[in-house]
């Protein structure tokens, strides 16, 4: 065999661009052309007028984009990759940023990162690949970067700002009586801080502790609140993050982050978030079951939306979980013509009251108490299995507007648009989980997550948008070769088409 003759010692010659060996529809190029066209503005921001020129912000970004696309999210990472990585050197224009360099980059342009997301979904629709009608919104949850053993509790809080204020050593703390945990110890002895900003962080703390009504929270992130996992074990876990995404190609639409444990007020804020994003009102929204709640609902009436969102029961008849007990209220079938229940042994439990229950919440409307029953209940030879009072009576709480959507959601319409929610929310929390490493997001504060989601989700649309023109390319090429063919087999016959 022969081999071919390498000479590692020779030296070469050459005039180079750095886009000379980058394939003409590498993602680099929309990347570069798109940082350039739209975000041209932030190298006109003067940073600084002294020291040592500053790197253009739309280089960093095009490099930070791309390393997001390209699953690279550590600062170093791309410190490295710009200094020996082809691609990052075309996007960078050759500099080379250290660590540091990047993260700053990143914390200071919040505002550019969401625009960034915003760009990359209208991006999508300008190239005709979607249209946006149907939007889903759903959540997850990741947890915080903040240890478990990293806590001050409540009532420790005061102890510590007593105790710093008024210079105890350690023994005056034994002799007094205080106890500490080994957290809020570390706390107090932590050379890093001085005592003034010691007691300004213990402040904070007590303040976020009262907000949250908690009786502990994590010394590295004031916003994390405590949940339980599946397990039913407490768990320290940041916030839920909601991406919205498009029914039909599964682009993320925006992102937000919030610290409450449940999704029963954000209905209202992701739809914002939507029609900021694409800049109008969708047609279809559809949430699950979590959203269903009287303040979601009613914060939609004023729109022209068509909301899809199963109620307890619909979610459990879908789900095959229905309580096995045949007098449960689940198996009481309500008839939206008469405005009944019907029982499992077929008798209708009619309308009898309504009765308004005062909401606790501030600012919500008040909830409705509606009334079913019958007397035919007292003769009826299975009583004692269904009810332990005279008569079997069924309460609800929903408005005029819930039971339209649950009506709606009766349809055989409805349930056919509602199943397209799982192809489309199922697939971009797969990739962001497992490849983008969602749930390893190692910044604290509710913001600085945000932004780094926002960053995954960038680079996850990114990646749709190479998919996209790919097999547009690709369809284009079938249509032409196969049009090629058609002629060389009909030379004779002209024809034409039209492609809509």
């Amino acid at each position: 065999m022969v081999y071919v003759n390498n000479d590692s010692s020779q030296s070469f010659l050459s005039v180079n661009k750095y886009d000379d060996d980058i394939p003409k529809d590498h993602i680099s190029r929309l990347i570069k052309k798109m940082v350039k066209n739209d975000f041209k503005y932030l190298d006109d921001e003067n940073e600084k007028s002294r020291g040592r020129a500053a790197y253009r912000k739309t280089s960093l970004l095009a490099i930070v984009l791309y390393a997001y696309y390209d699953n690279h999210t550590s600062c170093r990472e791309m410190e490295d990759l710009s200094m020996f990585h082809l691609v990052y050197k075309y996007l960078g224009d050759g500099i080379k940023p250290n660590e540091r360099t990047f993260q700053r980059f990143i914390k200071d342009n919040k505002e550019t990162v969401s625009k960034v997301l915003k760009r990359t979904v209208k991006l999508a629709e300008e190239k005709g690949f979607t249209k946006f009608n149907h939007i889903a919104i759903d959540g997850t949850i990741i947890k915080a970067n903040n240890s478990n053993y990293n806590i001050i509790k409540a009532k420790e809080i005061d102890k510590l700002i007593k105790i710093i204020k008024k210079q105890y050593d350690t023994e005056t703390i034994i002799e007094k009586g205080y106890k500490l945990s080994k957290s809020a110890y570390r706390f107090l002895t932590n050379p890093k801080l001085t005592d003034n900003e010691k007691i300004k962080k213990l402040q904070e703390l007590k303040k976020e502790l009262k907000k949250s009504g908690q009786k502990s929270i994590g010394i590295n992130d004031i916003d994390a609140r405590w949940m339980l996992n599946k397990k039913g074990q407490t768990e320290n876990i940041i916030s839920t993050c909601n991406p919205q995404l498009t029914m039909n190609l599964k682009m993320i639409v925006s992102v937000d982050i919030n610290n409450k444990p449940t999704d029963h007020t954000q209905l209202e804020k992701q739809i914002e978030n939507v029609e900021n994003t694409i800049e109008e009102t969708p047609q279809v929204i559809s949430a699950d079951n979590g959203y269903h709640t009287n303040e979601n609902i009613n914060s939609i009436q004023n729109k022209d939306i068509d909301l899809l969102i199963p109620t307890r029961k619909q979610n459990k008849q879908h789900n095959h979980k229905l309580n096995p007990n045949p007098f449960h209220k689940d198996h009481f079938k309500y008839n939206f013509e008469t405005d009944t229940y019907t029982c499992p042994e077929g008798k209708e439990l009619y309308y009898q009251n309504s009765y308004k229950i005062k909401n606790t919440k501030k600012g919500q409307p008040n909830k409705i108490k509606r009334v079913y029953y019958n007397k035919d209940c007292y003769q009826c030879p299975l009583k004692d299995l269904c009810t332990k009072s005279e008569v079997r009576i069924i309460t609800e709480y929903e408005n005029e507007l819930a039971k339209i959507i649950e009506q709606r959601m009766e349809t055989p319409e409805a349930q056919e648009e509602y199943k397209k929610r799982s192809h489309t929310v199922e697939p971009p929390f797969g990739v962001l989980k497992q490849q983008k490493q969602l749930n390893t997001v190692h910044v604290t504060g509710q913001e600085e997550v945000k932004n780094r989601i926002t960053l995954k989700a960038i680079g996850y649309n990114l990646k749709r948008l190479e998919n996209m023109i790919k097999n547009n390319v690709e369809e284009s090429n079938s249509l032409k070769n196969f049009a090629n063919n058609l002629h060389r087999e009909n030379p004779d016959i002209k024809f034409s088409f039209i492609i809509q």
